[in-house]
């Protein structure tokens, strides 16, 4: 039986005025995860806590590229895309479109047509839409 070592992705999650409890064992995952906020910095068992101003990209990217980070893997709804797509940060995206659900109110979608995307591909798999888009980049 052979037993392999897999890298697990680094958890990053942007609470501004941390509004959610990280001391619950959801988030007890033996790896470390950083809360970015603009409370505190301080380091509590796994949870590293860091003072950012959240809503500025380039304290974000600076905070990525100092800890090695230069694939990042977002998940979020319509204000965290808005966020990273206005500012130019989204080369890629994988959206998954519940075509069943309705949703009466809420925060719109962005309009992802007005980005410079293609869609690489598109599949539906019970009443779920997959669509993967990629940056049409012309050199």
């Amino acid at each position: 039986r052979y037993t392999y070592a897999i890298k697990q992705p680094v958890i990053i999650v942007l609470d501004t005025h941390l509004e959610s409890n990280y001391d619950c064992r959801d988030f007890n995952l033996n790896r470390k995860v950083f809360v970015l906020n603009k409370v505190k910095s301080e380091i509590i068992n796994d949870i590293h806590y860091v003072k950012v101003d959240t809503k500025n990209i380039t304290e974000l990217i600076q905070f990525f590229n100092a800890n090695g980070m230069y694939k990042i893997l977002i998940e979020g709804g319509a204000k965290i895309l808005s966020f990273f797509s206005e500012n130019n940060c989204i080369d890629e995206l994988y959206i998954n479109k519940n075509l069943k659900l309705e949703i009466k109110n809420g925060i719109e979608a962005p309009n992802l047509n007005v980005l410079p995307f293609e869609i690489q591909k598109n599949n539906t798999y019970n009443n779920i839409e997959m669509i993967h888009y990629q940056k049409n980049i012309k050199y």
